[in-house]
């Protein structure tokens, strides 16, 4: 029994630093892609595989952070920090661009309900 489970910990490690390296370039490619072409906005079908990236990335990067020695933690601690800066310094943009948007809808909304309530009152006259 302690060489199947010693085996399932082995398979687990291997696996979490596949999704690690995997997403990990994923994700850094992908934000340097949105900061080059200055996207305010990902396109809504691909936010949710982003997310699901930046998920992964963070689950399988703190159990090898707990399962590693040392130094590799310090490592993979500081890599996920600065993945997870850059991820929150990207969806804080994403949700001023929706604010602002709705921001610029609304006073859309209103300017022209405010011209059909005058063409309204010009058309009675």
């Amino acid at each position: 029994e302690q060489i199947y489970t010693a085996k399932s910990t082995l398979q687990k490690i291997l696996s979490s630093w596949t999704k690690y390296i995997k997403d990990a370039k994923l994700l850094d490619g992908w934000l340097d892609e949105m900061q080059k072409q200055h996207l305010k906005k990902p396109p809504l079908a691909s936010r949710s595989q982003w997310i699901s990236a930046y998920s992964s990335v963070n689950e399988a990067g703190n159990f090898l952070m707990e399962v590693s020695k040392d130094q590799v933690a310090l490592k993979l601690s500081s890599e996920l920090k600065k993945l997870s800066n850059r991820w929150m310094k990207f969806t804080r943009r994403v949700k001023f661009e929706e604010t602002k948007q709705r921001r610029e809808e609304s006073k859309l909304a209103k300017s022209n309900a405010e011209c059909v309530e005058s063409c309204m009152e010009e058309a009675t006259k």
